[in-house]
Order: C-alpha cells, then sequence, then structure tokens
C-alpha cells in the first residue's frame, strides 16, 4: 500500500509540474507569436498604405557625423569631420532597410500585370509569380504562405497583394520553441530526481501511522480474541444444561 501511494504521489507531482509548465511555456510562445504577426501586420499595413513601398526620403543628419580624409585636421590627424547625408524612408528608419518583401499586382481580370521584386533578392520572379496568384485564387485576405506572411489590398482599381518575408522571425521562434521545450523537458526530469529521493520522507509519517493501525488491530484482536473464546465456550457449556430450548439470553 505505502508503495503505491508513494508511486501516486510521484505521478501527481510530475502531472502538476508538467501542466504548470505547459501552461506557462506555451503562454510565452504564443504571445511570442502573437507578437511575430502583429509586427508582420504592421509593416505590411505601412506598406498598403504607400501602395507597396517605402516612401523614400533624403535627410541630413548634423548631430551624426563621421570623418573624412583631408590634408590636415584641427589636431593634425588629417581628418576633418563633416555631416552625414543619410537615406530615411519615410521616418521609418531601419525598419524600412530590413524589411525584405515583393509585392505583385493583379488586374481585375486576376492577371498578374506587374510586381515589385527591389526589395527581396531570395525569390526568383517566377517563383513569387506563382505564390501570388496560388494566394489570389484562395481568395484569402491576409496569412502565412511559406515563410511569407501577406496582405491583399485594393490599390487604384488592381488587387495588391504585398508578401513580408518573416524567415528570420519564424526561425527565431522555432528555436525559442524548442529551447523552451528542451528546458521543460530537463526541468521535469530534475523534478523527477528530486521526488524520487524525497518521496520516501513525504510518505514517511503516513507509513508510521499505517504500521500503527495494523498494530493496534493485532493487539485488539488478540486481547479481544480469549475472553470471546470463553464466552462461546460458556454458552455452549449452558446450552447443553439448559432445560429451555432455545433461550433468548443464551442466543
Amino acid at each position: 500500500m505505502i508503495r503505491k501511494l508513494r508511486k501516486k504521489f510521484i505521478l501527481v507531482a510530475l502531472l502538476s509540474v508538467f501542466l504548470v509548465l505547459l501552461v506557462l511555456i506555451g503562454s510565452i510562445n504564443i504571445l511570442n507569436y502573437r507578437n511575430l504577426i502583429n509586427e508582420a501586420d504592421n509593416t505590411l499595413q505601412i506598406l498598403v498604405e504607400n501602395k507597396g513601398s517605402f516612401p523614400l526620403q533624403m535627410r541630413i543628419f548634423q548631430e551624426e557625423s563621421f570623418f573624412i580624409q583631408g590634408s590636415s585636421g584641427e589636431n593634425g590627424s588629417g581628418f576633418t569631420q563633416s555631416g552625414s547625408f543619410r537615406r530615411a524612408r519615410g521616418g521609418f528608419g531601419e525598419l524600412a532597410f530590413q524589411s525584405r518583401y515583393f509585392v505583385v499586382w493583379f488586374d481585375t481580370e486576376g492577371t498578374a500585370c506587374h510586381m515589385n521584386m527591389e526589395n527581396i533578392i531570395s525569390v526568383r520572379d517566377s517563383s513569387a509569380v506563382a505564390l501570388a496568384e496560388q494566394i489570389y485564387a484562395s481568395g484569402r485576405e491576409k496569412g502565412f504562405a511559406n515563410e511569407f506572411r501577406f496582405r491583399r489590398a485594393d490599390c487604384d482599381g488592381e488587387t495588391m497583394l504585398v508578401f513580408l518575408s518573416c524567415e528570420r522571425e519564424l526561425d527565431t521562434a522555432r528555436t525559442f520553441l524548442a529551447g523552451s521545450a528542451g528546458i521543460s523537458v530537463i526541468g521535469i526530469l530534475a523534478v523527477l530526481v528530486l521526488i524520487v529521493l524525497f518521496s520516501g520522507r513525504v510518505v514517511k509519517p503516513i507509513a508510521e501511522s499505517y504500521e500503527k493501525q495494523k498494530r493496534f488491530i493485532t493487539d485488539a484482536g488478540h486481547e479481544l480474541k480469549t475472553p470471546i473464546t470463553i464466552i462461546n465456550a460458556d454458552v455452549d457449556v449452558l446450552e447443553s444444561e439448559s432445560e429451555e430450548p432455545g433461550n433468548e439470553w443464551l442466543t
């Protein structure tokens, strides 16, 4: 009985730890994935609002500077300080340069009429058109297609499909999921070892109480056996000597 109780305790403890880790790790990974989708959708929204591209602007940053080689500098170092020119796309900063995307437009007859492949090099034109035609035929407004997050929108009488590459973000999410799952497995194994080591101490008071109960029942049985045996023998003698059969008191 104690062995079964110990096994049940280990099983319940492991199940509790597993459920807690499942909820925690699952929630973290779901939130991470939702954040990935939200960031991708926000970027796609910007591209849709600007007809498939980031607006290009030229800005001058006087507060940031670089050194260009010259004949002599203020400190005689041979370098002079100059203001730097930087291109910024619509004020979106690094987002515009980090985003890898392509756009395919469809006419009213559902034929791919033109595309923008300037911001991605990992996809061929034919592959881009094939993927866009597949999504266009499905009628889906947004979602994932392979490693791309896409968005459908109407643009000047045409249908525009914008595909944003999320390969790096998805790889990061998968790596995080695999890492968290591996750590969870290691944690469960560690908890199993600790529970096995300490479960004996946990059930020890119950085992002692159970042994005391068995001893009490055994002792009580021995203590009651002798007088009950004597009483039964006396009743048998009285029944044999009684002239009244079926005496209710003897019965």
